[in-house]
């Protein structure tokens, strides 16, 4: 009897071990969600049934549903993350040395000056300091000396608000020192004619949306522009702590907008505590254009490891949480994103939902990219003609649409078990 007993428990544990590796994805999905349910509603009981949901979230607390890439060999990624070789010597510089130099450069800045910041730390307060300039095909530079040892301490809720075109800020740690986290909103807030402007060689640390993009009034019969063909290019942005905030948190929160190119950057450690809880890394929402995520590095949990299972952190997203229609750019917001391209990125512990997230966008094309430690991709709403094609990836691509079908060519899906960067 005893043998028939183990012969079946065996058998059992075969075919549960079988199917579970079979369906990894999917187990991994049904237990985040399922975590995530308790957790949320767990509180909202009483007597009895309080005592289930308790037991029932203290077990799912201790699944490791996903493993992460370790902290070490994202120190490798990050430590190898080079900076570009800027020359601004065309310019004619307009070196300063003080905040109060600072300031008085910017309000006689001219194009084609290049505005060349001495190193040391400095401290700004108060309302956004506004760039704003003449028309020209040549941009202002506000440039560090060598990148690292340029700091702008900014203790406000915008830093600055770039209104017309044609600046490039350069080699510079923008650092929000705000005692309350809802204080430290932007580094930079971009709205109406700031097309062309371009940021690159920066660190941006400690802010909810540090680089946020919108629409804006332009004219006095109310014109509304979004800013176009903006560049951001080999820059770090990072958090020290989840955001104790209910407001936004994501380091590019743009709106709109065509033309944008989000490339080669280090994006980590994004996360919000209050509200939905819900983070991203990235996203180009509110009936944009031809925007595109190239070869950017993005760990969603680095140094700041997640901190419950409402933890939510989304790497990469055409559509983001949605727009509402006055804030958007196509007409009644019938898309979020339209033909953009998302190629050769590495997005990594997004361990609590997806690594791409793409809502209501048509025309995507998602390819090249390596997706590890998440539940893969989602796509919402109305979204049309997504292409996902050579991508590496744990976790599935769900298609949670009514009836629009998802081309999908050639994608490698891992086993949780492989560790992939480990071996490479």
């Amino acid at each position: 009897m005893i043998k028939r007993l183990l012969l079946i428990f065996s058998i059992c544990l075969c075919i549960t071990l079988f199917l579970g590796w079979q369906y990894q994805q999917n187990i991994a999905r049904l237990l985040v969600g399922g975590a995530k349910y308790f957790e949320l509603n767990t509180p909202k009981q009483s007597g009895f049934r309080h005592s289930i949901y308790s037991i029932v979230n203290d077990a799912l607390r201790s699944v490791p549903f996903l493993p992460a890439t370790s902290v070490e060999i994202v120190d490798k990624l990050y430590s190898n993350f080079e900076r570009l070789e800027q020359s601004f010597s065309a310019f004619e510089q307009v070196n300063v040395a003080t905040a109060e130099e600072f300031l008085n450069a910017l309000d006689n800045a001219k194009a084609g000056q290049s505005i060349v910041v001495a190193p040391g730390v400095y401290k700004f307060e108060g309302r956004p300091i506004v760039l704003s300039s003449q028309r020209s095909s040549l941009p202002i530079v506000i440039t560090g000396v060598r990148s690292g040892n340029v700091v702008f301490e900014l203790d406000k809720m915008v830093g600055f608000e770039i209104r017309t075109q044609n600046w490039h800020i350069d080699a510079i740690i923008f650092k929000g020192i705000c005692d309350i986290d809802s204080h430290c909103e932007h580094a930079f807030h971009l709205k109406g004619d700031a097309d062309n402007v371009t940021f690159t060689n920066n660190d941006f640390v400690n802010f909810n949306a540090a680089i946020k993009s919108n629409g804006g009034v332009i004219d006095k019969i109310g014109t509304t522009k979004f800013p176009d063909f903006v560049t951001v290019l080999n820059n770090r942005f990072y958090n020290e702590w989840p955001r104790n905030t209910g407001l936004p948190v994501t380091p590019l929160d743009i709106v709109g907008g065509d033309f944008w190119k989000i490339k080669d950057n280090f994006i980590a450690d994004f996360s919000k505590e209050l509200g939905n809880g819900v983070a991203y890394g990235a996203f180009l929402k509110g009936g944009g254009r031809l925007g595109s995520f190239e070869g950017n590095i993005v760990a969603c949990s680095y140094n700041v490891p997640i901190y419950s299972i409402r933890d939510t952190r989304v790497g990469l997203s055409f559509g983001g949480g949605g727009t509402g229609v006055d804030f958007c750019q196509s007409e009644q917001c019938e898309f979020e994103h339209q033909n953009g391209n998302m190629h050769n990125n590495l997005i990594m512990n997004c361990l609590t939902d997806v690594s791409i997230y793409v809502n209501n966008s048509d025309s995507i094309t998602i390819k090249n990219n390596v997706l590890l430690n998440s539940l893969g991709v989602d796509v919402a709403l109305e979204s049309d003609n997504i292409v996902f094609e050579n991508n590496t990836l744990h976790g599935s691509i769900k298609n949670k649409t009514k009836n629009s079908p998802i081309e999908a060519n050639n994608n490698q899906f891992l086993n949780f078990f492989e560790s992939f960067l480990e071996e490479r």
